[in-house]
């Protein structure tokens, strides 16, 4: 995650796209981020588009049958992740043009 002053920070969040409920999302509390910061963490639940916009990248539509979840969760890391990240960041990209000072 880019923050202030050209640091980049990793933090992991670990989906889970075919929960019962929906798709959700897991942040471990205390993840340390731009020297100072640390995330709240915790379950969030996230939109059915977020799973629909990883099955247009090749998740499948439902959970795959004979496969652990142990190993259906490592074959997803790489891509999850990068979507997530790729999300993230333009969230943060938002939220850091929202907050520049106004010009007079």
């Amino acid at each position: 995650m880019p923050g202030p002053n050209n640091e980049v920070d990793e933090l992991v969040q670990v989906f889970y796209p075919y929960a019962s409920q929906g798709p959700v999302s897991y942040m471990e509390p205390g993840q340390r981020f731009w020297t100072t910061e640390r995330t709240r963490g915790g379950w969030f639940l996230t939109t059915p588009s977020l799973k629909d916009l990883l099955v247009q990248a090749g998740l499948p539509r439902n959970a795959p049958l004979g496969v652990r979840h142990s190993e259906l969760q490592w074959k997803l890391v790489g891509p999850l992740t990068a979507v997530i990240v790729l999300a993230a960041l333009g969230g943060l990209a938002a939220l850091l043009i929202r907050r520049r000072p106004q010009t007079a």
